[in-house]
């Protein structure tokens, strides 16, 4: 979000952006099933470019085991709920270009749902049968259905613990802010902890704005200064000029 070529524009948490419809209901499907939505271009589900619906799973005492079906079942069901009811508001076309619907974790992933939605999203033959029926009842989607979402969904296992992530957005900090602000990534925490109180029902986007004004700067601090060397008069060109130039 703080880079100039995102056009990543506001993350929800808890549920889906109230600015998602424009001025029309909110869609209520699949809401318990999103922990983070993340917009680009536009809030405005018509009008963005991507919308990634994210639901995160940190296991500290099963890390090892893998995630199966049953598992999974839940959220499968609220994310092809939620495909299914933006597809009768939007159409199939639209929701397919710009939707994702991700499950992140630090557990691993059992290979066969991996290798069973990749089958149903290609139309392979399927390799575990038993798994794609499964998937088949989880998300109750006919077949061509199904298999435009499992196009949309990815199931992200492996992720770094909680130790891992808080070094890295120390370190990805370091990148956008001057110094060493070891204050940041608390800040950062806490804006989205807020956010996900009941307080922050009726504003639960996270946009740059709210940023910035949590670590306390300003898109001016976040890069190198401008140039302030002034272009001398009476400059004489020289002829390689042009053929340095043109390098």
């Amino acid at each position: 979000m703080l880079s100039p070529s995102s056009d990543l524009v506001a993350f929800s948490i808890e549920g889906a952006s109230l600015a998602e419809t424009g001025s029309g209901a909110s869609i209520e499907a699949g809401e318990q099933v999103i922990d983070i939505a993340e917009y680009c271009g536009s809030e405005d589900l018509a009008t963005a470019s991507l919308v990634k619906y994210c639901q995160l799973k940190h296991s500290t005492q099963s890390s090892d085991e893998p995630w199966t079906q049953s598992g999974l079942a839940i959220t499968l069901k609220g994310f092809s709920e939620r495909y299914q009811a933006l597809i009768n508001k939007y159409g199939a076309e639209h929701c397919d270009r710009v939707l994702q619907f991700r499950f992140i974790t630090n557990r691993p992933i059992n290979e066969k749902i991996l290798e069973t939605i990749s089958d149903v999203a290609t139309g392979a033959e399927h390799r575990h049968p038993k798994e794609a029926q499964k998937l088949i009842s989880n998300t109750d989607l006919a077949e061509e259905r199904l298999s435009s979402f499992c196009r949309l969904l990815y199931l992200e296992g492996g992720h770094g613990g909680y130790l891992d992530q808080r070094n890295s957005l120390t370190q990805d900090f370091g990148q956008y802010l001057p110094g060493s602000d070891v204050d940041a990534p608390v800040q950062l925490k806490e804006l989205v902890r807020r956010k996900a109180l009941s307080e922050s029902a009726e504003s639960p986007t996270i946009t740059k704005t709210d940023v910035l004004r949590a670590l306390k700067t300003d898109e001016g601090r976040l890069f190198p200064a401008t140039c302030m060397i002034e272009e001398p008069e009476g400059v004489i060109p020289r002829e390689q000029e042009s053929e340095i130039f043109s390098l």
